[in-house]
């Protein structure tokens, strides 16, 4: 089972003030606030935080004026908000970022202040030609071992039960090209959480990850999805340059589940979401190095909501936890091989849950085509995928009983017990509950 690494992570983001020198379209930390955020290295030389935002939630009840002041003794402004959460996503001069963080952090009104943690796709281009889903079905083709895949084709074989509703998959993610012939009509809804602009998927990241879940299956194009009947909602959270600030994840997800709004907050508690939970599953193909309250709060709460998460481990190389991953709502992911090895570049670990095919994956792109690409992004997906297809068909229609069946069936390959603690997928066992598959 995962681990919950917020409160170790927000401890070192508030000691240390983590922010590191990076490429755009965030720019570069401030002198005053750099370090190393989570125990942890920057991520691959990027910012690790948004350098001039803070994520400030106040205590219940604390009345508008005295907000006011607080943020104008930080010297700060409010940009947007996580409404779902009450939290405000303040502005701040980066020359002064340590010391409004100080300042919020000492206001008996101020339940938590931190940091914004950037978040990134995990998907790694790949040079191969276009191949077949060994991922799906390894008959050892271009090389793999025969088997080593998560058995897909048998587990299209369980019907769905008279009057099953196809579940529906968010990808929190970079967007997502809906025209794409393997994608059409399958994204139900559509909206940016990032700066309220397009949806398309300009970073090339999203569309792939798409594909992997939920492409259409039996049209005689392309390639094949994990969960064939499932829908898609598009929660564009990042950048078209990759940046994924937490704020801007924990909107998207909130929104996967209706609770983008809610009832009025009774004392000592956030009100009942008040829109329609849009999505039972939720992909997360993104990672980061450290974390926040406020995206572990948001997950929690899509939990409480019902929603099953897949998140990707991250590509790091190493057995640091990663967020959102690390946190106890997510299935977190790793990947393997064709020949059902760890991908070389898999961030890995007993805190991990399972594994699933990642290296090299054949899916959608935008503008019509397909590629492949290796990375626990695309892990993750089969992941979400195979938690569709288990409520679609009726086999598991809790968020608990989706887990339990994805980990509880997994095939234990080796690095199981090392590098995850589950196994690598098996589709066809999460379906059938037979003992081999």
């Amino acid at each position: 089972m995962n681990k919950g690494g917020n409160g170790l992570a927000h401890r070192v983001i508030v000691l240390s003030l983590a922010l590191v020198a990076g490429l755009a379209p965030l720019p570069a930390a401030p002198a005053a606030a750099q370090g190393q955020g989570a125990g942890q290295a920057p991520a691959q030389g990027r910012p690790e935080f948004v350098e001039d935002e803070l994520l400030v939630l106040f205590k219940r009840q604390v009345p508008a004026a005295a907000q006011a002041t607080a943020h104008a003794n930080a010297n700060a402004r409010v940009v947007r908000e996580v409404r779902g959460l009450d939290v405000k996503v303040v502005q701040v001069p980066p020359a002064r970022l340590a010391n409004a963080l100080q300042r919020y952090q000492q206001d008996p009104t101020v339940e938590y202040a931190e940091m914004n943690p950037v978040a990134y796709p995990d998907g790694m281009p790949n040079d191969a030609s276009f191949g077949q889903q060994w991922a799906l079905h390894n008959t050892g083709q271009n090389g793999g071992r025969a088997d080593a895949d998560i058995d897909a084709p048998a587990a299209w074989d369980v019907p769905a039960p008279a009057g099953a509703t196809p579940a529906t998959i968010s990808i929190v993610d970079t967007g997502i090209d809906a025209g794409h012939p393997d994608l059409a009509g399958k994204v139900v809804e559509q909206r940016n959480w990032y700066d309220g602009g397009g949806t398309a998927d300009v970073y090339n990241h999203g569309t792939h990850v798409a594909g992997i879940a939920a492409a259409a299956t039996g049209n005689g194009i392309g390639i094949a999805g994990v969960c064939p009947e499932c829908t898609v909602i598009n929660a564009k959270v990042c950048s078209d340059a990759g940046g994924c600030p937490h704020d801007r994840i924990a909107n998207g997800v909130l929104w996967s589940v209706g609770c983008e709004e809610r009832l009025p907050d009774p004392p000592g508690g956030l009100g009942e979401c008040v829109g329609a939970n849009r999505s039972q599953v939720i992909n997360m193909s993104l990672s980061s190095t450290a974390g926040s309250t406020t995206l572990q709060r948001a997950l929690d709460r899509a939990a409480q909501r019902g929603a099953t998460m897949a998140c990707a481990a991250g590509n790091n190389g190493n057995s640091r936890a990663t967020y959102p991953a690390s946190y106890a709502a997510c299935i977190a992911v790793a990947g393997t091989t064709s020949q059902d090895g760890k991908y070389r570049l898999s961030t890995t670990g007993t805190w991990v849950s399972v594994a699933a095919p990642a290296d090299p994956i054949l899916s959608t792109v935008p503008g019509g085509g397909y590629a492949t690409k290796s990375g626990t992004s695309m892990a993750s997906p089969h992941v979400a995928g195979l938690a569709g297809l288990l409520r679609s068909r009726g086999v598991a229609t809790t968020r608990d009983a989706v887990r339990g069946r994805i980990e509880s069936t997994a095939d234990r390959i080796a690095g199981t017990g090392r590098d995850w603690s589950n196994g690598r997928i098996n589709a066809c066992r999460a379906m059938t509950g037979a003992g081999t598959c």
